[in-house]
């Protein structure tokens, strides 16, 4: 009520105080400009490009009612963000009320110049967040830092692949350990740890739907990495032994990875459907 009407709140002392203050922490890498297509991501930009954030600020100055600061963080690297000092953020801000919000994607190796744009190391950008929010400035944007890291590292989705309701297809995870080991051996076993939920899903057919010995030498599977977008790392492949020479090549070209994920592939794909929800409503579709 206090910000309605563009009203500046004066504090019981000298000056103004902010209804809301918010720490964005974004990409300022000159040689690296964000770029994003446009048939993919939409007519509001990639969620770390520039067109993207403008619409962001749209949306702080209605929450502040026109009584807001924003403390822009612009960041090069991942060594950017660990000099970032929480305490120093904290004593910046004097809003009421305060929000941290994060323009960046999380990928391993995402110093190097071939990684993109915007991509920073896991571990910088979520301790970042986690020491902002130990000195109480909340993550508003994309989620809070331990939401934000399982999605991001899809962990989820092998707990979540036993829950037919959700209509995640089965999946199974390897350590990087295993595969260097005897990738043969590994590949044979997420199969095998793959078929009963395949099958009970519906991704599976004919003999090998009843032989986990005929799965294991022809079953159509994808791999999947954590932190890894735009279907990177994905590789088709359809038994064993194309499964294994995939994980040994993935272990290989992605050292920075402890884990590979092998997922049922769903038969006839043709496209993938993103479905924007807000609050629970559907706003947009885009397919790719």
């Amino acid at each position: 009520q206090l910000a309605e009407g563009s009203v500046l709140c004066h504090t019981l002392g000298d000056g103004l105080e902010p209804m809301l203050s918010i720490v964005e922490v974004r990409w300022g890498n000159l040689q690296r400009p964000v770029a994003y297509d446009a048939g993919s991501w939409g007519s509001e930009g990639s969620s770390v490009s520039d067109l993207f954030i403008g619409k962001f600020h749209g949306v702080f100055h209605v929450l502040g009612g026109h009584a807001i600061e924003v403390l822009s963080i612009f960041v090069s690297c991942s060594k950017d963000l660990h000099q970032v000092s929480e305490t120093f953020v904290r004593s910046m801000l004097r809003g009421r009320h305060m929000a941290a919000v994060y323009f960046l994607w999380a990928g391993h190796n995402g110093d190097s110049f071939d990684a993109g744009s915007a991509y920073v190391e896991p571990g910088a950008l979520f301790g970042l967040m986690r020491r902002l929010e130990s000195v109480g400035v909340p993550s508003r944007w994309p989620h809070a830092p331990q939401l934000t890291e399982v999605l991001a590292a899809k962990s989820w989705m092998p707990a979540m692949s036993l829950r037919l309701a959700l209509r995640v297809p089965a999946t199974s995870q390897l350590s990087r350990a295993a595969v260097l080991r005897d990738s043969q051996s590994a590949a044979r076993r997420a199969l095998g740890t793959l078929h009963a939920t395949a099958v009970e899903q519906g991704l599976v057919e004919g003999e090998a739907a009843d032989e986990v010995r005929v799965y294991e030498a022809a079953g159509r599977v994808v791999t999947k990495l954590g932190f890894s977008y735009e279907a990177r790392s994905v590789v088709d492949c359809a038994g064993a032994e194309e499964l294994s020479a995939a994980l040994a090549n993935l272990m290989d070209e992605c050292p920075f990875h402890d884990t590979v994920f092998v997922q049922a592939r769903v038969p006839d794909v043709a496209l993938d459907l993103r479905v924007g929800v807000v609050r629970g409503a559907v706003r947009n579709f885009t397919y790719t």
